[in-house]
């Protein structure tokens, strides 16, 4: 992306291409923390796209292959500016206890815009479409969202800037994801 940093964590989740934003502990992470960190990210998803679009249930595993279109922009001092990424992948969920699988196709672009007071603009656009034989359409959404990072004047251990979410909004149509569920299980 950019020469900084962004402290925060992701995991992903049936039916999201995004990241789903969180504060992230300095320090190593061990087995006792992953109980506390599950439960945030599922707060956190749940407040980004509505109470119940979580699940908690049996693993699956996302295989995609894709690509990347990567286009940067630099002003006249050769400082990065802004980027413009468009992304396709392919691929499908599997649970791996039963090897049944569902297709996916995620595409969007995403850009990001480096402003004057060291803050980050960054917006995103895309669909995901997650489809099974004899099931149709099982899980998708289309959205937009945007994020302004906004940094704290603080420097992590390798000294990059550390930044705030200000403003983090997403609008849409998200289906859930209990047709996952039906087909995986």
């Amino acid at each position: 992306m950019v020469a900084q940093q962004i402290e925060r964590g992701s995991k992903d989740v049936a039916g999201q291409s995004f990241e789903i934003s969180m504060t992230w502990p300095a320090e190593a992470i061990g087995e006792n923390d992953r109980e506390r960190l599950e439960e945030e990210f599922v707060a956190e998803y749940e407040r980004t796209y509505g109470a119940g679009s979580a699940w908690d249930g049996f693993p699956i595993e996302l295989h995609t292959v894709g690509m990347e279109l990567v286009i940067s922009h630099y002003d006249g001092d050769g400082g990065l500016r802004s980027q413009s990424i468009q992304g396709h992948w392919s691929g499908y969920l599997l649970n791996p206890a039963n090897g049944k699988t569902i297709s996916s196709k995620v595409s969007g672009p995403v850009r990001d815009v480096l402003n004057d007071d060291g803050s980050i603009s960054e917006t995103s656009s895309g669909s995901t479409i997650r489809t099974a034989p004899g099931f149709g359409l099982v899980s998708g959404f289309i959205g937009h969202a945007s994020v302004q990072l906004v940094p704290t004047g603080e420097v992590d251990e390798d000294g990059f800037p550390i930044y705030d979410f200000v403003d983090d909004t997403w609008r849409g149509q998200f289906l859930g994801n209990q047709g996952v569920c039906d087909v995986l299980d």
